[in-house]
């Protein structure tokens, strides 16, 4: 066996590749609440660009694709119109919902980046892109964590499920120049 081909086989899997690139970014990496995932219809949130919330109940292969998402998501996330490119998600309220919707045929940036970021890490795809959409937010919420925070934006808990409230309608994700 040649020295390129044993280096190859000691590489570390897309996913756990994935979890590096993100803590490089200097994002953080953590478990979705269930009463959030149930709520939100989520995969995975990203709040303000640093913060990347998974599902616990995907399978490896789905999380992988989720988290290319999320932190191609996280890169291209601006507060305003005033601050965005095109490509950007505007999320006013810091917050993108990824959902376990595949998109298969990338048109927006994000997409196309979570499929190049993904394919970077060794995994063979045709899209690491997933629906998404920007939750509308009241413009009050208590102060704490950033899930809680959101959870109590929502109208409803971390430590119990409840169906979304009002504000938990959501807009599709869109993007500057669309």
């Amino acid at each position: 066996m040649s020295q390129a081909t044993a280096t190859m086989h000691t590489l570390p899997n897309p996913l756990t590749r994935l979890h590096g690139i993100a803590t490089a970014a200097g994002i953080t990496i953590e478990d979705l609440p269930a009463e959030l995932e149930h709520a939100l219809g989520a995969a995975a949130m990203v709040a303000f660009g640093e913060y990347i919330a998974l599902s616990s109940r995907l399978l490896d292969e789905q999380r992988a694709g989720v988290l290319a998402m999320a932190i191609a998501t996280a890169r291209v996330m601006v507060p305003s119109e005033h601050d965005a490119h095109p490509g950007d998600i505007v999320s006013r309220h810091g917050f993108v919902i990824i959902t376990t919707d595949p998109n298969p045929f990338p048109a927006d940036p994000v997409g196309q980046i979570a499929t190049a970021l993904l394919r970077g890490c060794g995994r063979e795809t045709g899209s690491a892109a997933f629906a998404y959409y920007v939750p509308v937010l009241p413009d009050h919420a208590r102060t704490g964590s950033w899930m809680t925070g959101l959870a109590d934006r929502l109208g409803t808990t971390c430590s119990c499920a409840t169906s979304p409230s009002p504000a938990a309608r959501h807009q599709p994700g869109r993007t500057s120049n669309s």
